[in-house]
Parts: structure tokens; C-alpha cells; sequence
């Protein structure tokens, strides 16, 4: 009951996410883009059950990882240097660089429990169940934890950088301003070539 409930929000975020890239990149109206999403999980899932799921993670790990690395470095070579990038930051609000600022002691013990959970959950656990033996795990386990300390690492520089960049380009933060889910989605579609 608790992982049907909890990891139906859990994807549920995941078909979020996904919506909002088609609204952002296609134009299309977020209600419809909802719906594409999820057809297009349910389909990729009908068609090759747990192997297609294995393929697309892949190709989705490896775009992810390459862009969530690449796009801090153009922000940072697209304002100059971080010397540069820091002080625009600091000049937004200096309380940007306290990460635990207005977090209580049950937010602190929340998040700890929200990214140590991670490693129990059951999609990242049938993972490692479909290990082809016991000596290819070790291995597997440090593929994983290099990419998720990783791509983490990058999703957090794209939107504290984002913070330097859309100040200075103020007339460029029109979709972001509305809403912050997208500042990867527009730094990728402003500093990468259509």
C-alpha cells in the first residue's frame, strides 16, 4: 500500500516533468501534453516490458547525464567566468549560498529521508535484481553512484547558475519568471543551437 501510493506521486512527477519538456519544446498545450507522456510510457512499456524499460533508461542516463554537465559550463562561459557568475548570485540575494536557510529540523530530517530512502525504493532495487550474477553488482553500484552524485550535482549547478544568468538577461526569463521548472529546459534552448 505505501509504495502504491508513494511511488504513484513518484511517477506521477516524472509524467510532470515530461509534460512540461513537450509544452516548452513543442508548443503544445500542457493539459495535451500530459496525455502524450504517459502514452508514451505506456506504450514503450507495452511493447518490450522490463528490456525496453532497460534501453530507454540508458539513452535517457546518458542524454542526461552529458546535458545536466554540459549546460553549467555554457552558463558560466556565456557570462564570463564564475568569478563572475558568483558575485551576480551574491548581488541577486547573498542568502542564496546558505543551503539551510529557513529549513527547520523536521525539513532537515525530511530531506534525509526523501534522498536515503532513494536507494530502497523498488525500481532502483529491480535494478540490481536483473544483474545478470553477484560479481557484476559492485561494479553496477558504482556506475550508479557515480551517476546519480553526478547528474545531482548538475541539476543543482543548472538552476543556481540559472539564478546569474536570467539576471542578466532579464528579458530572457519570461518562461522562467512564470515558472522555475523550466530553467534547464530554456538555458538548453537559449545557449544550445535549435
Amino acid at each position: 500500500l505505501v509504495i502504491l501510493v508513494f511511488f504513484t506521486i513518484y511517477c506521477a512527477s516524472g509524467v510532470v516533468a515530461g509534460a512540461r519538456l513537450f509544452e516548452s519544446t513543442f508548443g503544445m498545450p500542457y493539459e495535451y501534453a500530459l496525455w502524450v507522456g504517459a502514452a508514451a510510457t505506456i506504450l514503450y512499456v507495452f511493447i518490450g516490458g522490463f528490456l525496453a524499460v532497460s534501453w530507454t533508461d540508458t539513452v535517457q542516463a546518458t542524454l542526461m547525464i552529458f546535458a545536466l554537465l554540459i549546460t553549467p559550463l555554457f552558463v558560466t562561459l556565456a557570462l564570463g567566468d564564475m568569478g563572475t557568475v558568483m558575485a551576480t548570485i551574491e548581488a541577486q540575494n547573498p542568502a542564496n549560498f546558505d543551503m539551510f536557510r529557513g529549513l527547520s529540523f523536521v525539513a532537515i530530517i525530511s530531506l534525509l529521508a526523501w534522498g536515503l530512502g532513494y536507494f530502497g525504493q523498488p525500481h532502483i532495487l529491480v535494478r540490481f535484481m536483473a544483474a545478470d550474477s553477484i560479481k557484476t553488482i559492485p561494479n553496477a553500484r558504482r556506475i550508479g553512484m557515480t551517476w546519480m552524485i553526478l547528474t545531482l550535482a548538475g541539476a543543482v549547478a543548472v538552476g543556481f547558475l540559472g539564478i546569474a544568468y536570467f539576471a542578466d538577461h532579464p528579458d530572457q526569463a519570461g518562461a522562467v519568471s512564470q515558472n522555475g521548472e523550466r530553467v534547464f529546459m530554456e538555458l538548453v534552448k537559449i545557449l544550445f543551437n535549435p
